[in-house]
């Protein structure tokens, strides 16, 4: 797919102030970590467990705490970082207190507040949120970070996914045993934490996304060695730059990365919009114009513009929340589409009325579409234009429409607040690329 006149995307993050009133509390040693008033039991001076755990597994956790320590000193040589206070979470208290927000293992260092709880790190922290035979090989995950946190003295140059990959590599967690879900399409597009963390917080992606992370670093390490790997971080760590020394990636096979126009006026269903823009097919199928509650295409998602299994151009609304056919309002266009020619395409929606789909200015299609099953007033969303913008679009209702990108070019891609008229449609449509 390629694209002419590409179009800059912005994005706004709102900045919230939370006022939090005082309150007289009883005294409490903030140095211990605890939830609910009961202070996790110490079984080393490393290590710290859920008192719901058993004398068994205290004693294997501090055994296999140092065990993984050895472990990753034999992969990567002497440490540069030193051994992490471990917290090891058996029940979902304990996780709510010391896990992240969407339940995750994780690393957070000396001074950083418990997310679930008052207690402050005294030292940097690995929270590891399961007891069993898996423990371990996830504390070694995280004791990873920490070594390329020392080594890499948190180069923002890093992209998440090499981060990720070689903490998973090394430790072996996840070990990827199986099918996985599909990872995400370009592993570049997961190169910033906020970007890794909107796809892996999908339902089945997570660990999809690590083993393609995982399975980049282990071909890279397989050619280069594990002394390289140690002389790649500490040279990020002295100010060079990744993709310098990276190299080509061995197993990422990108597609286009979709342009992605932004507005908060999709998300609402008591609001018309209209969409239009100029296409140039190879062949008739796929999706033109696909909608989603995040830049990845992830989370709420719903195409609205593309080419069914017979080739017709479609235009849909997703009407309720559930997957079948029947939940989508659809105005299919009768004729076949002309390939390898300039046609404007538009979709045009109001609540209460008709949602129409016109071709080179004259109207082709409508059908009644009173309601619009949108993501909610106010929400930012994502118009991804001849893409689902995912991996693959099973992750998508694709209702009426084929689960595959467009093949073609893309032009004049426009977003209106409001519902066109037939004629402004016309003008729209007056002068071809």
């Amino acid at each position: 797919m390629q694209y002419e006149r590409p179009m800059r995307t912005f994005f706004a993050i709102p900045v919230v102030t939370v006022l939090v009133a005082c309150a007289h509390a009883p005294s409490v040693d903030h140095r211990v970590p605890s939830f609910d008033g009961t202070p996790l039991v110490a079984i080393s001076d490393d290590v710290w467990a859920d008192p719901e755990t058993t004398p068994v597994e205290r004693e294997n956790l501090a055994k296999d705490f140092i065990a993984a320590r050895q472990k990753l000193a034999e992969a990567l040589g002497p440490l540069r970082s030193s051994a992490p206070m471990a917290i090891f979470c058996k029940s979902q208290r304990c996780a709510q207190t010391f896990g992240t927000p969407s339940g995750r293992s994780w690393t957070f260092p000396k001074g950083t507040r418990a997310p679930g709880g008052n207690w402050i790190a005294t030292r940097d922290t690995i929270v590891v949120l399961r007891v069993d035979a898996e423990s371990m090989p996830f504390a070694m995950h995280e004791m990873v970070h920490r070594e390329e946190a020392a080594r890499m003295h948190g180069d923002s140059d890093v992209p998440t996914w090499f981060n990720e990959g070689s903490a998973a590599y090394f430790a072996n967690a996840p070990a990827c045993n199986g099918p996985q879900f599909p990872g995400v399409d370009d592993l570049r597009r997961v190169e910033t934490n906020r970007a890794w963390s909107w796809w892996t917080d999908q339902r089945g992606a997570q660990s999809s996304v690590y083993c393609q992370a995982k399975a980049e670093v282990a071909a890279w390490v397989a050619k280069n060695g594990n002394a390289k790997w140690v002389e790649l971080a500490d040279a990020l760590g002295a100010g060079k730059h990744f993709n310098d020394l990276y190299g080509p990636m061995l197993t990422n096979r990108p597609r286009v990365t979709p342009i992605v126009t932004v507005s908060t006026d999709l998300g609402d269903a008591k609001r018309p919009f209209s969409i239009a823009l100029w296409i140039k097919p190879r062949e008739a199928s796929g999706v033109l114009a696909s909608l989603s509650e995040t830049v990845m295409g992830t989370g709420w998602c719903s195409p609205l513009l593309g080419f069914d299994a017979d080739h017709h151009l479609v235009a849909q609304l997703l009407t309720r929340g559930a997957p079948e056919l029947s939940s989508f309002s659809i105005a299919r266009d009768p004729n076949a589409l002309l390939v390898g020619a300039w046609t404007h395409v538009a979709m045009t929606w109001a609540p209460g009325g008709m949602q129409r789909l016109y071709v080179n200015g004259e109207r082709v299609a409508e059908t009644k579409a009173a309601g619009f099953y949108a993501n909610g007033a106010g929400t930012t969303m994502y118009l991804a234009w001849g893409s689902y913008n995912l991996a693959t679009s099973q992750a998508s209702w694709p209702g009426a429409l084929s689960h595959d990108d467009f093949h073609g070019a893309l032009t004049g891609m426009q977003l209106f607040a409001s519902e066109l008229s037939e004629a402004q449609v016309r003008e729209l449509a007056k002068d071809a690329p």
